[in-house]
């Protein structure tokens, strides 16, 4: 079962950031709607490529990179792992003294990039989108009794085990899957125990453990 609850909203942000790229910063995506919602800001601002600067990109997982390339940019890193630890520990090993790091991300981030960036004092967080619902949406008594009945409920963000905590409640799945720890905290901040955590963040790491 798979229930939609709300659509990807871009945010305006000031742009004035840009002014301020050197060669050696780089700017971070862990995701494909932060690809999108970034660069429809740069067309608002009816800008192009060339107010980007020479920094680096890098991103998570080949499908934020396929997006990226849409807008006309190469990925110079990826993370294939498709998580935020795996990537800041890639980053880590490139970063200079000077470095800095933009990081165009939603308005609910998990914690795992910023743990694990070694200078997270360099780490600039620009949300750029927001996962928004409908103040009156609701699930059905029939689809919530579909929910508790299926075998598992799959969680890849500690936001959606958020807003999924607060939908369905005691109709929970006897078993909750979840793609890794930052995520498993939030579902345990919701009262559920019942977790299986992928041994590797990933997408391929929690399929394993369905399967």
């Amino acid at each position: 079962i798979k229930v939609k609850s709300g659509k990807i909203v871009p945010l305006k942000i000031d742009l004035s950031f840009l002014n301020d790229i050197k060669k050696e910063d780089y700017y971070i995506f862990t995701s494909q709607n932060g690809v999108r919602s970034f660069f429809w800001n740069i067309q608002e601002n009816k800008l192009d490529s060339r107010a980007l600067g020479q920094a680096s990109f890098a991103c998570i997982g080949s499908k934020t990179a396929i997006a990226l390339k849409s807008f006309g940019i190469q990925c110079d890193l990826t993370s294939f792992k498709q998580n935020g630890e795996d990537l800041a520990k890639i980053i880590n090993d490139k970063l200079s003294n000077n470095s800095k790091v933009y990081w165009l991300c939603g308005t609910v981030t998990s914690q795992s990039f910023e743990s694990e960036l070694k200078h997270s004092n360099r780490l600039i967080k620009i949300p750029c989108y927001e996962n928004k619902t409908s103040d009156d949406f609701t699930l059905s008594n029939d689809l919530l009794s579909d929910i508790k009945a299926c075998d598992g409920a799959i969680f890849t963000s500690a936001s959606n085990a958020i807003f999924a905590s607060k939908i369905v409640g005691d109709n929970m799945p006897d078993t909750i899957y979840s793609i890794g720890k930052f995520c498993s905290k939030a579902i345990r901040d919701q009262g559920y125990s019942n977790i299986i955590e992928a041994d590797i963040s990933s997408y391929e790491g929690i399929m394993e453990k369905v399967r």
